[in-house]
């Protein structure tokens, strides 16, 4: 974990995939329910290969996770790149890839394909 952070200190890269992307969230789901993560992201569910899972039970995790999470669903070949030295010292969001990122939150959920990720946190 320390050597995690001093990567992230030094301004390092900070790379994962499927469980791995899961993990940077605040809350994972996992059997039975949510679990905490490292909270790298906060306030979010990071969940994976979110294309395959079908809408029903992507609706029962919406439920479960309340209005204080957000939920971002990444797509197979589909990246969700943070860049948290942006312009402004404001931390700039990018989808990259043939898939999309689906943000669901308790205002809306809005899938958003290759491009900068609109910072819905602010709204």
């Amino acid at each position: 974990w320390a050597a995690i952070q001093g990567v992230l200190v030094d301004g390092g890269i900070l790379a994962g995939c499927s469980a791995g992307a899961m993990i940077m969230g605040e809350k994972m789901f996992g059997f039975p329910g949510w679990k905490p993560a490292f909270g790298l992201v906060p306030g979010v569910a990071i969940i994976p290969h979110f294309d395959e899972i079908p809408r029903a039970m992507s609706a029962s995790m919406r439920l479960i996770t309340g209005s204080d999470l957000t939920i971002l669903g990444v797509d197979g070949y589909t990246a969700l790149v943070i860049n948290e030295q942006g312009p402004g010292g404001r931390a700039q969001w990018e989808v990259l890839g043939t898939g999309g990122v689906t943000v669901w939150n308790h205002r809306s959920r809005v899938r958003h394909t290759q491009g900068r990720l609109p910072d819905w946190r602010n709204e």
